[in-house]
């Protein structure tokens, strides 16, 4: 994982719904595979691929994927260009892997990243906007879970955002 550098924008990343219509499966043995035979992980990474490597942007994980497998494991399923962009994970949302009843807010989690890290350009993509102030929502690229990165408005929308951090 990197360092941060304030130069860089943040792009902190829900995996679900953004990369992959939601529905991974962690099976007992430890793969990861979707439910629906018609889907592939990280099926819709490609404009994420593409943007970091246009904005060198740093990734922050905000997954629930981090809270059910070791960071190396989920970096090891990621597109190599995105798993090596990832610089940090956030605190879990939920009290335990057992116990998957939410906490915190998927925004409080990312808030306190941010404040912890004192990061000023950064953005979220994710599918739920959980907890996102109405003064915050310049931040939040907010996708639908059946389209994703896949949706040509969304993956702009991100687009938009990060040019705005570089100005």
């Amino acid at each position: 994982m990197g360092i941060f550098d304030e130069k860089r924008p943040t792009i902190f990343l829900n995996i679900d719904g953004v990369l992959h219509p939601f529905g991974a499966l962690l099976l007992n043995d430890g793969t990861v595979r979707m439910r629906d035979g018609r889907h592939t992980l990280f099926q819709w990474a490609e404009p994420l691929v593409q943007i970091v490597g246009e904005y060198n942007a740093e990734l922050v994980l905000r997954t629930s994927w981090t809270s059910q497998l070791p960071l190396y494991r989920v970096l090891s399923l990621m597109p190599s260009t995105l798993a090596h962009a990832v610089a940090g994970v956030t605190q879990p949302i939920a009290i335990s892997r057992t116990d998957r009843t939410q906490c915190r807010s998927r925004y409080s989690v990312i808030r306190e990243y941010v404040e912890w890290h004192a990061l000023t350009k950064w953005v979220a993509i994710d599918d739920v906007d959980d907890g996102w102030p109405e003064s915050e929502q310049e931040k939040l690229v907010l996708c639908e879970d059946g389209t994703g990165l896949s949706r040509l408005l969304t993956e702009l929308e991100l687009r938009e955002k990060l040019q705005q951090l570089s100005r």
